[in-house]
């Protein structure tokens, strides 16, 4: 069973709205009998079943009368203390799609409480819907305790959160005027380079125009000179042609052919070489409009960049013998930041269970080559997120409810693919997070998961279809149902196979089927480490994560086991069909977490774990359950996780949220 949130169940309304809430009561505390009367009479007692101020005579009518005999009557002081608080009271029994209508049955399907006209119009064809005036069940000492829980919680996260906020809205304005001189310094700076440069242009401009202008001036001149000269050698020619001797005609020719030659070859047009003045800029403008950048960054990142991250893991960590090169590497390079709040902790299942492998870890070859490249890039493990986050939005036209992300898996091409459960929707979204299209399903989708290539598997409450996803539709190859209830799926390897967790009356069991036609290869049971068959209550939504013969991971409502196979625990037996649990995580102090919504897995083989109710991410190593940490914290409602390693950022999915956040490792 899922838990919702409080708008979600219906009989619910928001608690901060107070004007609101008593808008429809009388604040005037009179007699609300005698004012039908026109009679104004001091109210002494507030009736809380009729919602009614009645003075002291009405009072006494109200407790004689046979049908209000029984009602709850609060007098003197106790009204105005209590008149918030049953208004409050009042406005949660309603229904929240029919505010004037107060819910009287609880629809199990869905997991809300709903009025007549719920049940009417949405809820007929609901298997359990249970009337709420039949169901006298106590509040048990149970639940009590996790409403004072969930409220503790709630108010110091409140407060911590307040407390954060304004120590950052100091902070920020501090910085604010920090960075504002900066920006101011950098454009002064950059106002006295374009002033130097403006005038260094100038000059440059002006000289060569000057340079070019002066030299044809001074060619106007010759050429004048030359108009001149040439007329009086004309003249000189035409004299002596006409009146000189003999040697002045041969003398002059002469002269004047050589000296005009001269004057021609100084003015010629083949001298004035064509020009142009042309302006090219240097600068690439687009980088004026990006001199410097402004960003938030975490101080876990700013902490992290000059912190000595060569630390190794808490002591209270249970030592191993090295007997091997690779173990003795591997022991060399267990290493984790101080700052990145990974711990160790010890269940009460036998520690020799402790070490989980993962696929492909066959050879001492690999293992070498894995711990090779993790000295080369630190391991997920052992760096932070950037809990600041980035949220991109969801919703799209036509969902008519709030995005509820119940799934999410990154594809080999890196795209991101989602389902809503509200929407009853597929929806595809492009590495940069921009929706590409969406996919219509005939039902409320459960889980999800990635078969091969671009193929990818739908999970229902009693079926499972199975899509191509291609470059902007989605085709459905595949199609089949089952007999009892489906929790999760998850893929086998690389071949066209599924791993599918049911539960019948309350006890788990896998199936390992063909993605399209649903033929089943193998049935696998779950038993605890006593050997007795296990048993997950109603509390909580099971969740899985499949990793062969390594390990299976089943969460319930608090808890997250790991199961072996009975061969590899060393337990009587050793059937290939039966899976025994290795260990548990659960929460403890200073790692709270409460009801798992969702499992995930990075390429390393480390665990992710959604904590819906505790508003957090857990991230569990690999090699040592022991080793955790909250990798996320302060996200409300998380119900679904993806890790993209190679780009090496978390993806989370939220209830009744219209964003996924992405967390990107720093």
């Amino acid at each position: 069973m899922t838990d919702k949130p409080f708008e979600e169940l219906g009989a619910v309304g928001g608690l901060h709205d107070s004007k609101e809430e008593t808008s429809g009561i009388n604040t005037n505390f009179k007699c609300e009998p005698c004012l039908f009367e026109n009679i104004e009479k001091e109210a002494s007692t507030f009736c809380m079943d009729c919602s009614e101020h009645l003075c002291a005579s009405c009072a006494r009518e109200h407790r004689k009368n046979k049908l209000s005999r029984d009602h709850k009557l609060f007098e003197g002081e106790d009204i105005s203390d209590k008149f918030t608080t049953i208004a409050i009271m009042k406005k949660m029994m309603h229904c929240p799609d029919h505010p004037d209508t107060v819910v009287m049955y609880k629809c199990e399907d869905h997991e809300k409480y709903i009025c007549v006209t719920c049940l009417a119009e949405c809820h007929r064809k609901c298997y359990t819907v249970n009337e709420i005036a039949k169901a006298k069940t106590p509040v048990n000492e149970n639940m009590h305790a996790r409403v004072e829980e969930t409220l503790s919680q709630l108010q110091d996260t409140a407060t911590a959160s307040k407390r954060e906020s304004e120590v950052n809205i100091t902070t920020y304005k501090d910085q604010l005027s920090r960075v504002q001189l900066q920006q101011q310094s950098l454009l002064s700076s950059i106002y006295e380079k374009l002033s130097q440069a403006k005038a260094n242009l100038e000059s440059e401009t002006l000289n060569l125009v000057t340079n070019e202008v002066n030299y044809h001036e001074r060619n106007l001149t010759k050429c004048k000179e030359a108009d001149v000269e040439g007329e009086q050698f004309r003249k000189v020619f035409e004299f002596v042609m006409e009146s000189g001797n003999s040697a002045e005609r041969s003398v002059i020719p002469d002269l004047i052919l050589t000296r005009a030659k001269d004057l021609h070859e100084t003015i010629k047009v083949e001298n004035m070489t064509e020009k142009s003045l042309i302006f090219e800029t240097t600068l690439d403008m687009e980088t004026i409009g990006n001199i410097a950048n402004v960003s938030m960054v975490s101080a876990s990142l700013n902490e992290q960049q000059g912190a000595n991250t060569d630390v190794s893991v808490s002591s209270d960590e249970i030592p191993r013998p090295v007997h091997t090169l690779e173990e003795k590497a591997e022991s060399s390079v267990q290493k984790c930041p101080p700052k990145c709040n990974a711990t160790t902790q010890t269940d009460e299942v036998a520690l020799q269970n402790a070490h989980f492998d993962t696929p492909g870890d066959s050879s001492s070859s690999n293992i070498t080559q894995n711990l090779t490249e993790n000295v080369k890039i630190p391991s997920l493990m052992n760096r932070n997120v950037n809990q600041l986050g980035v949220s991109y939005k969801v919703r799209c036209s036509g969902d008519k409810e709030r995005c509820c992300v119940n799934a999410l898996e990154i594809l080999p091409d890196n795209r991101l693919i989602l389902t809503d459960y509200n929407n009853k929707k597929l929806k595809i979204f492009k590495e940069t997070f921009s929706l590409v299209f969406t996919k219509g399903l005939r039902d409320n989708p459960i889980d999800l998961c990635h078969v091969n290539d671009k193929t990818i598997a739908v999970s229902f409450s009693k079926s499972i279809e199975t899509y191509d996803i291609g470059t902007n539709n989605a085709h459905r190859v595949g199609q089949f149902p089952t007999k009892v209830r489906v929790f999760g799926v998850d893929k086998v390897g690389n071949v066209q196979d599924i791993a599918v967790l049911f539960e019948d009356n309350e006890n788990p069991f896998l199936q390992i089927r063909n993605a399209i036609t649903g033929c089943i290869f193998k049935t696998v049971s779950f038993e605890s480490s006593r050997g007795v068959p296990c048993q997950f209550g109603e509390d909580g939504t099971l969740r899985m994560l499949y990793r062969g013969t390594v390990a299976i991971f089943i969460s319930e409502f608090e808890k997250l086991h790991c199961y072996k196979s009975a061969s590899t625990t060393g337990y009587a037996g050793k059937n290939e069909n039966v899976v025994q649990e290795s260990w548990f995580y659960k929460s403890r102090a200073g790692s709270y977490l409460k009801f798992i919504s969702n499992l995930t897995a990075d390429d390393e083989g480390n665990i992710y774990v959604c904590g819906r109710e505790s508003y957090n991410v857990h991230q569990i190593s690999k090699d040592d359950y022991r080793t955790n940490r909250i990798l996320i914290s302060n996200i409300k409602l998380p119900l679904s996780v993806g890790v993209n390693s190679k780009k090496g950022y978390v993806v989370v999915g939220c209830d009744n949220d219209d964003y996924i956040h992405v967390y990107n490792f720093c």
